[in-house]
């Protein structure tokens, strides 16, 4: 792992613990996807985000973030397009550090 890649793990995982803070009497699980650059976080049974770190992507990003009760506040595009939302600005993917 390289520096910053470690960097933006850190920083993601630190985002995160905040983030829960209040959901702290639920399990957090962070699970690595086998055979994927991913990092699935889940807060009890549900999927709160995933750390992306694949080669075809310029920097490691958080996506999607899901609020407590499911809803998804990313955008969907270019990942995940729905109908109707914007397919302008396609490196604008989910959270992610720039340092």
């Amino acid at each position: 792992m390289n520096y910053q890649f470690r960097l933006t793990l850190g920083l993601a995982i630190t985002l995160i613990i905040f983030a829960l803070n209040a959901k702290a009497q639920q399990r957090v699980q962070v699970l690595k996807v086998v055979d994927q650059n991913k990092i699935d976080i889940f807060i009890g049974d549900q999927l709160f985000t995933s750390f992306l770190y694949p080669d075809s992507l310029e920097k490691p990003v958080l996506y999607p973030l899901m609020t407590a009760n499911g809803t998804m506040v990313t955008r969907g595009f270019p990942l995940q397009p729905q109908p109707g939302c914007p397919t302008d600005h396609p490196h604008h993917i989910g959270l992610w550090f720039n340092y």
